[in-house]
């Protein structure tokens, strides 16, 4: 994965919104969605200004009808349109922390790895390739994949705590950028040759 330069240089110079946390996962119920929900909701109770922002989330009718039942209302959760990736990669930047709560073992999600490799701290299910990722305590959260109670109290921590972007970038860019990757791939061959 490669993110322009001038994107990681702004994303890690940004002063992130307040008590902002983002979601761009999309709305499969396995993307754990409403999950995410429930548990800003329970968020909310003890942040009141806290904001959830939804990317591709504009004029959908179903997402609006379960952010409806779940009791949020739009004056807390943002719905985006669709952003081409320089945007998309500016929200990032611009929130405190990235929601992933998925509830499969997606491979390779992603949207975690930009968020990390940005600086953002993730909160995440800690299943399948969202647990290779984040590093617990580091560069985000993990918790029990489908718990909305424990995603609380990981979104309340990730708020709270002052995350150092750069050391989240370097953290992962290391372990993530093409060389590592060469050189992780290689190893591997000559130990089954």
């Amino acid at each position: 994965m490669v993110i322009p330069d001038e994107e990681i240089k702004y994303s890690l110079a940004a002063t992130p919104q307040s008590n902002t946390i983002i979601y761009s996962s999309g709305f499969q119920a396995v993307k754990g969605i409403h999950i995410l929900l429930q548990a800003f909701k329970e968020l909310i109770d003890t942040i009141p200004d806290a904001k959830l922002v939804i990317t591709r989330g504009l004029n959908d009718p179903g997402l609006t009808n379960l952010i409806n039942k779940v009791g949020l209302n739009l004056k807390n959760v943002t719905l985006l349109g669709h952003l081409n990736r320089d945007e998309l990669y500016r929200r990032y930047a611009e929130s405190t922390i990235m929601a992933t709560p998925s509830i499969w073992p997606e491979p390779f999600p992603n949207v975690a790895l930009e968020s990390n490799m940005l600086g953002i701290p993730v909160v995440a299910s800690n299943i399948g390739g969202l647990s290779e990722i984040v590093i617990n305590g580091e560069t985000g959260y993990l918790v029990r994949a489908g718990d909305a109670h424990e995603l609380f109290n990981a979104l309340m921590k990730g708020l709270s705590n002052k995350w150092d972007r750069a050391s989240i970038h370097q953290i992962t860019y290391s372990r993530f950028n093409p060389k590592a990757i060469v050189d992780k791939f290689l190893k591997y061959l000559e130990s089954i040759l």
